[in-house]
């Protein structure tokens, strides 16, 4: 096991929710830095590609969401050895991999109207990928999405969906998931879950992650 942890993230759960929740699941000790948006500017080039999140482990930096959340997940034991296994839960992942640019395009309209509008637009583009979704859970039935264990595939999609509707975008709400039964129920399940719902129990501003 590692003896230093630190992933590096704005303020947002967004695309290193999935790690921190899996490293909190694993008992894999780590410090969670978050970063403002005025800061950033002046640590860009200290990262491997511009871009957070950074993960460092024992002073190697590890860049790309992806790659940080697989290795969150080998180490919370959470991500198959077996590589048929592992594809099962990837495919899952590269599906929930979808879900955040039908919104990141909204982010950077500096009208509020025409924001709002783009948000509710994209709103209504997400509702295809969770009726998908919704799919897939009622087939999983009382298993997880990549087959009878809780995976890093059940990690991705509780927390873009939880983060995805907790508001931030104009029409993206919990409301949502009315159209949406199997997703609404499979979100509480995950939130239910004792390491999920412990992380949680004390976070401000993050409701939509709680059961």
């Amino acid at each position: 096991m590692p003896k230093d942890v630190k992933i590096t993230y704005f303020d947002l759960a967004a695309k290193a929710e999935p790690s921190r929740l899996m490293f909190a699941i694993g008992k894999i000790p780590f410090e969670d830095k978050r970063v403002s948006f005025a800061e950033w500017p002046g640590m860009k080039s200290s990262t491997p590609f511009g871009q957070l999140p950074v993960l460092e482990v024992d002073g190697t930096k590890i860049a790309q969401s992806g790659a940080i959340e697989r290795y969150a997940a080998k180490l919370a034991n959470l991500y198959p050895s077996d590589p048929l296994e592992a594809a099962k839960v990837d495919q899952v992942v590269c599906f929930i991999d979808e879900f955040l640019p039908i919104f990141s395009s909204t982010m950077g309209i500096q009208d509020p109207e025409a924001k709002a509008k783009a948000q509710r637009e994209a709103t209504e583009k997400f509702k295809p990928k969770l009726a998908k979704l919704n799919e897939m859970v009622e087939k999983a039935g009382n298993d997880y999405l990549a087959g009878s264990k809780f995976t890093y595939a059940d990690v991705a999609a509780f927390c873009y969906v939880s983060f995805l509707l907790s508001g931030m975008f104009a029409g993206a709400t919990l409301e949502v998931l009315k159209d949406f039964p199997a997703v609404a129920n499979y979100r509480k399940r995950i939130a239910s879950l004792p390491e999920v719902k412990a992380y949680y129990e004390k976070a401000s501003g993050r409701d939509t992650f709680k059961p």
